[in-house]
Order: structure tokens, then sequence, then C-alpha cells
């Protein structure tokens, strides 16, 4: 019987542990989102752009890192930070920003940042594709913030 107790001891304590994480799992997730927004947001936009479009215009010369899920169809490449193609070909304008992966087409360049449950990205529109986002830092250029339902 005593057995018992310690063991449910120990399981609630755990359990107790393990719950206790999540509160300091956001706080860290929002941090890093809140630190990469501000490196967004204080980067020089031309330049960030210049180089988005640069990429676009290079689009036939990279390949996908991974195997696109269904979402990312359409794109013509999509690169990760750290493969051998984000060494050699990203500009250091993009690099500087730290993006987990980019997305190109011909007309668009997606940077991702992977923070779940917030999700964030900026993207890069071609002079003549149709521009969205959550705020937009200069014509061309677009901040994207959503939270994950």
């Amino acid at each position: 019987m005593k057995t018992g107790k310690i063991i449910a001891w120990v399981v609630g304590i755990a359990g107790v542990a393990y719950l206790a994480t999540w509160p300091i799992c956001g706080l860290t997730l929002m941090h890093s989102r809140n630190q990469a927004i501000r490196q967004i947001r204080n980067a020089d936009h031309p330049a960030v752009l210049a180089a988005c479009r640069a990429l676009m215009t290079d689009v036939d010369n990279f390949k996908c890192d991974h195997e696109m899920p269904s979402w990312q169809a359409g794109w013509k490449a999509v690169v990760d930070n750290g493969s051998a193609q984000y060494e050699d070909k990203i500009p250091a304008t993009i690099k500087a920003l730290n993006p987990q992966s980019i997305s190109i087409t011909s007309n668009q360049v997606y940077l991702f940042y992977w923070n779940s449950p917030v999700r964030l990205s900026v993207r890069a529109f071609g002079p003549t594709a149709k521009q969205f986002g959550t705020e937009k830092l200069i014509d061309g250029l677009w901040l994207v913030t959503t939270t994950s339902d």
C-alpha cells in the first residue's frame, strides 16, 4: 500500500512539473517572436526587397530542400536554413534576418519563421504581384503575423 502512495505522489509531481513548463515555453516563444519582429522592423527594407526580388529572378537555379506539403505546391523552390544552397546562394541581407525557411516563386518570396503557435513571415512581392499581409513595411514587402487556432 505504501508503494502505491509513493508512485501516486511521483506521478502527481511529474504531472505538475510537466504542466508548469507550458507557460515557460509560451513565454520563450513570444520572446523569440518579438525579437524576430524587432529585427525585421529595423532591417533595411529596400535592401531586403531587392535581395528577395533577385531570388525571384533566379528562382530556376534553386531546388527544394525538402518534400513540399500540399500548401506549398505552387512554390518553385523551398530553401531551408542551414542547407548548402542557403549558405551558397542566399544574399547576406536575407541571412541576417535568420528565417528558418525561404519559399520562392517568380513573383513572391516568403521568409518563414516557425514559432508555433505564433506564425511569422516576411513576404516580398514582384512589381506586378498582388500584395497582402498584416503590416506593410514598404511597397512590396509585408510582415505577416498569425496565431493558430
